[in-house]
Parts: structure tokens; sequence; C-alpha cells
């Protein structure tokens, strides 16, 4: 099921790069999309796009997420580790979660020892289920449209009855 959740999305990302790049960094310039696959050890990233954001490049690395991962920030510090020696730019990352999740890992990622943190890795998170379909569909990005089932369908206003019922 993993498997099926990852090659739709990733397909949903090499279709539309620019359209995420530039809702996770307003203002980026997509340049390319690059290959997921890492030198060394087999580690496979969902998505690494080379964008350009306040005219420096940098690549955004981005990352699928269903269920609860406890590991998930040091996932992402280490797809991102790796793009960095590969590519030789600075690396953002950012992890899309597709469902509701009341366990979601608040960043910075911090390893603490002897009451001192020794590292801390800043990333992005987005629940979908926070957000509302129209924030997709006003995002004027319809590469993103798709993932509207994922968000928060609930509406703030009252259904209309009968013939006044309206679909949107």
């Amino acid at each position: 099921m993993a498997k099926d959740w990852d090659s739709s999305l990733k397909l949903l990302v090499s279709n539309s790069p620019e359209d995420f790049a530039t809702w996770v960094f307003e203002g980026a310039k997509f340049q390319e999309k690059l290959s997921t696959e890492f030198t060394g050890q087999k580690l496979e990233a969902d998505a690494l796009l080379d964008i350009l954001l306040d005219g420096q490049e940098v690549l955004l690395q981005i990352e699928f997420q269903a269920e609860h991962d406890p590991i998930m920030g040091e996932r992402l510090l280490e797809y991102s580790l790796r793009a960095k020696r590969e590519h030789k730019r600075p690396v953002y990352s950012c992890v899309i979660y597709l469902r509701n999740r009341s366990d979601v890992p608040d960043p910075p990622l911090q390893w603490n020892f002897l009451g001192r943190t020794y590292l801390e890795f800043h990333y992005l998170v987005i629940e979908l289920r926070k957000l509302k379909p129209d924030d997709l569909r006003q995002s004027g990005k319809p590469g993103l449209l798709p993932l509207m089932i994922l968000t928060n369908q609930r509406r703030s206003e009252p259904r209309g009855r009968g013939r006044n019922l309206h679909l949107t």
C-alpha cells in the first residue's frame, strides 16, 4: 500500500514540480528535477527539486508521509545530507503529511547530550488535513489539485437543502 502512495505522489511531483516548489517557497523559481537515488547505501527520497530562491540555488527535498514515523526528522536529515554532498548545494526539507495525525513531530529535530544541543535540523511540515480544499484551489497551482481530497473537507457554513443544495 505504501508503495502505491509513493509511486502516485512521486509522479504528481514529477508532473508539476514547479507547482510544488512555489507552494512550499513563494517566489522560488523551479529550475530542474533531480534524481532522488543517492549514491552509497540505497536511499531514495520522494522528490528532490533544484530551485532558485532569492537568487540562490537551493535544493527542495519533499517527503510524503501517511503513517507515523517517529524518526521522520532523522530520515529528512539523512536525505538532506546525501543531497548536499551529491549536488553541492544547500537543501531544505519538507514533509507533507497525507493523513490527520496527532503525533506529528514538531521541527526542529534536536539531538541533545549532557544538557546541550549538538545538532539542530530545521524542516518544514505541511499537514494536508489542516488545509481546506480552497487553500489548494485558490493557489492557482493545478498540479496541487489532486491533493484536495486529503484536505479538511468539513464546511464552515451550513449546507443547503433540497433544490438549494450547492456543490463545490
